[in-house]
Parts: structure tokens; sequence; C-alpha cells
């Protein structure tokens, strides 16, 4: 009897721990959120342009041409068992959330007593994950990319800065769905002035309910607790740098975009960076992880992606003909997409950084110096997307 009573109890603590280690039943549902949406100039029901209806956002814009629609019905239902059935109803600001939902595929339609339009797409479950469902946060995406190869004191010189920016305004500023404006600038284009006087350009083309993606591939530095960027025209003084401070009062001033987000690849190209390090004034040192710059530039509607921690190396490999982490970032983002976990049309920064990191990890795991991709953000736990394409 006293061995029964020990094994019963013994079974208790064991399924107790297992809960508590996310190994219970509960962990392995997983959710589907999103904000279903009408335009606004929409009335009781949808003309002939689809516009006019009823869609699904993953995030809500603060624009004022779409607004949330309450009262729609939400249903998700599993493609290989219809009996996995969950149903809601937005609120408000036309927000949902579907829960309790076993890991798998479901078709999610949504209908609303006012409009004849009917919104249907397939979501995958993940267990323990909330998927964010429908196209990307309406609102244009506005693309810099800055790479510099060619300094104008040679000795600063880099490989493959510039084809890194080349890429990624392919990829980002190009093939982008949602993309309104790209604008580059690469070697003696990217001076001090050149980069602040374009992003006052490119503001200017702005609206709330934007995004701006800012990618920066050259050389940093670094002084106690600021961070710079070196453009193309740096001579040795400090006012031809672009401080941290500097880069954030002109996004602040010029970027009306609602989100922004920042990708810098600091390059180390054989030895000469050394030649940088030893011409900045004293008490300066090159930087490479940008973790600083990150820290004080990142705050509400910002997120920052570094290719590497602080004092790590931001590697380039000639066959690639790339840094390793813009290499594995625009992968992601290349048919067949592989960095759309959630298979929606659209990657965000999550999914694109973590499908980068992945395999810069792996690629330098054993090296004598590693390197580690690093994301911050200004608004816990909120993603955007730096890529939408069509299904």
């Amino acid at each position: 009897m006293r061995l029964r009573r020990l094994i019963g109890a013994l079974s208790a603590v064991v399924i107790i721990a297992l809960l508590g280690a996310g190994c219970g039943v509960a962990t392995l549902a997983g959710s589907i959120q999103g904000y279903v949406v009408q335009n606004a100039q929409a009335r009781s029901l949808a003309g002939s342009d689809p516009e006019l209806g009823i869609t699904v956002l993953a995030a809500m814009p603060k624009g004022p041409d779409y607004v949330g629609l309450g009262g729609a019905c939400v249903q998700a239902i599993g493609t290989d068992d219809p009996s996995e059935f969950a149903q809601t109803y937005s609120g408000y600001n036309g927000y949902f959330k579907l829960t309790g939902l076993r890991p798998g595929l479901y078709q999610v339609t949504v209908t609303h007593e006012r409009f004849l339009d009917t919104y249907t797409v397939p979501c995958r479950v993940r267990a323990g994950e909330t998927t964010s469902i429908g196209g990307a946060p309406l609102g244009s995406l506005h693309v810099l990319s800055i790479g510099i190869n060619e300094y104008s004191n040679p000795a600063y010189n880099l490989d493959y800065a510039r084809p890194d920016a080349q890429l990624i305004a392919e990829i980002l500023g190009q093939n982008n769905r949602l993309r309104k404006q790209t604008r580059t600038l690469y070697d003696s284009q990217a001076t001090k002035a050149g980069i602040l006087n374009e992003m006052r350009s490119m503001g200017s083309d702005m609206i709330e309910g934007d995004t701006f993606i800012m990618f920066f591939s050259g050389h940093g530095a670094q002084f106690s607790a600021k961070e710079y960027i070196v453009p193309h025209d740096y001579n040795g003084y400090i006012s031809t740098l672009i401080s941290d401070e500097e880069l954030n009062n002109a996004i602040n001033a010029y970027i009306p975009a609602s989100r922004k987000i920042f990708i810098f690849d600091s390059c180390n190209s054989g030895g000469m960076y050394r030649s940088l390090a030893q011409s900045l004034p004293a008490g300066f040192q090159r930087s490479t992880g940008f973790e600083i710059m990150a820290r004080n530039i990142v705050g509400a509607g910002k997120i920052v992606i570094c290719a590497c921690d602080k004092d790590e190396k931001s590697y380039e490999m000639p066959d690639l003909g790339h840094g390793l982490f813009t290499r594995y970032l625009t992968w992601g983002m290349t048919h067949p997409y592989n960095a759309d976990r959630s298979e929606d049309g659209n990657i965000s920064t999550d999914e694109a950084f973590w499908y980068a990191e992945h395999y810069v990890r792996q690629t330098t795991e054993g090296w004598v110096e590693p390197q580690t991709p690093q994301i911050y953000r200004g608004d816990p736990g909120f993603e955007w997307y730096l890529f939408t394409y069509e299904l």
C-alpha cells in the first residue's frame, strides 16, 4: 500500500514537473492572430474594388486609409482534420486571436455581415507559437542601402561592402512587393553630407505607417559610450564621422515612417581595417559589431540588426563574394523564401534574422573567433516586415 502511494506521488510530481517545464499538453497548442481591416472609404457593402472590402493584416497601420473592423467572424478549420475548429470575433479595433490550436495546416476564413467579400488564407500553426496572418502592415517600404568599398583614403578600402549593399538593394528594394522607393549610396556618394541629405530627401516622400529600412556596410569607429559610422570622406577628424547621436537626430527629424529598421554589417577585409584603427584620434578604436550604435539609436518604433556581436568580426567570404551575414540574410528572402516560417508571403524581421543567425553561427561554429549576429528591439516582442512576396 505504501509502495502504491509512493508511486502515485512520484507520478504526480513527474506530471507537474513536465507541465512546469513546458512539456505539458497546454504548451503543444498554437495560436493565430491578425487584424481585420477595411478601407476608410468603404460603405455598407464591398464594391468591385477589392481594396474596399475585407482584408487581414499582421499589424494595424497607423495611417488614416484603413480602420479596424469589429465584429468580423474568424474561423480556422484544420486542412487535414476538419474536426480541428476554432472561431472568434474581431474586437473594436479589428484584432482577433484564435487559441488552443493543435499544430498543423489550417484554412482561415473571415466574414462580416456588412460585406460580401470573404477573406481566406492558409496558415500553419506551430507548437507554442503565435502566427500572425495576412498581408504586411499597409504602408510603403523605403530602402536606403549604403556600401563603401572605396574610401577617400585608399588604405581603408574594403572588398565586399558595396556588393553587399547592392545585393540588399536588389532583394529588399526591387523584389519587395510593398517597396515604394530605393535609394543607394556607394563609395564616393556615401559622404557624411550625402548620407544625411539622402535621409532628408527620402523622408519627404514618407508618411506615418510606412517602413524605412537603412542598410550600412563599411567601417565603424568607437569612442567610450559613442559609436560612429565612417563615411567615404572621413579625413581623420571627428567632425567627418557620423555619431550615433547625429544619426538618431537625423532619423527623428527626417523620417516620419512609423517603423524604422537598421541593418549594420561592419566589414572585415583582411588587414585593411588596421590602417583605419591607426588613423583614428586618440582614444578611438575600430568598431566591429556596432553594438553601442544599436543600443544608442534603438527606441520606440525601431529595430536594429547587427551582423555580429561586440568585439567580434563580421566575416567576408571570397567564395560568396559577400559578407557572410548579408549573404545568408538575403538568401532567406530569395526563392523559395526559406526564411518565411509562417509561409504567409511575408518575412518579418524575426524570421529573416533568425534564419541568417542560424546559418552564420553554424558556419563559424568551432572557429577561433565565431560570429554571432544580434537584434535589438525598441518595442519588446514586436516584429515588422522586411520582405513581402506573392504566394
